[in-house]
This record gives structure tokens, sequence and C-alpha cells, in this order.
């Protein structure tokens, strides 16, 4: 990090796009440290600097950072981590990126499919799964979330036997059987 730190302090007005790149490798070193205020807080500038130039690409790279940052501080932030990675999967849909977009959806899958199996969740575990097979991402994440999805879907023969049940207790309540 001291090398990052040397090459933002070298940067000049000049070269705001270099130093908005370097504030982004302080966060991801960070990150990769397990510096997360220091992560949050680089990524949280990055995006500042930038949103300063209208830089649509750059800031989702640094959207995509602090979800990732948030993601790794539990539960508490998973939600916001999903929003701020969905924002950064729609910047790369729109400026074509199909490495970065692959990425973004990677991490989104493993996001919603986290959030999913926190809250037995099938529509996340749902989303999580096209994502991965979108991706091509055949691993075993994806197969624990499809045996995840199969484990929470009712029986179609329960599912039946539970609706016909409920439609007849409906009639019975009305007289019409």
């Amino acid at each position: 990090q001291t090398c990052i730190a040397e090459a933002a302090d070298m940067a000049s007005d000049a070269q705001k796009l270099w130093l908005a790149w370097i504030i982004w490798l302080r966060g991801r070193a960070a990150l990769q440290l397990g510096a997360r205020q220091a992560a949050v807080e680089a990524s949280s500038d990055a995006i500042d600097n930038f949103s300063a130039m209208s830089h649509r690409y750059g800031v989702g790279w640094s959207r995509l950072l602090l979800g990732m940052v948030y993601a790794g501080r539990g539960s508490d932030r998973l939600d916001e981590a999903i929003t701020i990675v969905s924002d950064a999967l729609e910047t790369f849909q729109n400026c074509g990126d199909r490495f970065a977009r692959s990425l973004a959806k990677r991490d989104l899958a493993s996001l919603l499919g986290r959030r999913g199996h926190e809250r037995r969740d099938v529509h996340d575990l749902e989303e999580a799964r096209r994502l991965f097979e979108e991706v091509g991402d055949e691993g075993a994440r994806l197969s624990a979330i499809r045996a995840e999805i199969l484990a929470l879907r009712p029986e179609p023969t329960v599912r039946r036997r539970r609706l016909a049940g409920a439609f007849r207790a409906r009639s019975e309540e009305r007289g019409l059987v």
C-alpha cells in the first residue's frame, strides 16, 4: 500500500483519472488486507472522484468494490451490498464490458445465493442460479444453490394436496359442497 500512496501523492491535478484509479487500487488492496474501513473509505472516494468526471466505468468498478466490502461485513450489510453490486452490473451492461459484467453477475449471484440461503428465499436462489448459469459458472456454488432450491420447494403432489385442501375448506365454508 505504500507504493499506492506514493503514486497518489505524485499524481497532479491534471491526472485526475489516474488518481481515481489509484484510489480504487488503494481500496482493493485494503480489502485484500482485511482493512475493511479503509476499503470503504477508498472505494467511496473513488466513486466520488470518478463521478466528478462522469466516468461511469470507474464508478461501476468502485461500486463493485464497495459492494464486496459490505458483503464481507456480514448479514447486516448484505442487502446494501446487493443493491450496490446490482448498480455496478447495470453500469457494466450499459458500458458493454463483457468481462466486468461477468464479474459483477458472478458476485451478485454469490450475494443473492447467500441471502437466499439465510432467508430461505427461493426467488433470490433462483436469480443466483440464473446468473451463475449466464456466466457459465457450473461449480460447487451453483450445485449447492440448485440443491437448496429443490429442498425449499414443496413437492408438486404435496402442493397440489394443500391447494385442494384449501379449496375444499373454502367451498365447505360457503356451503358449496
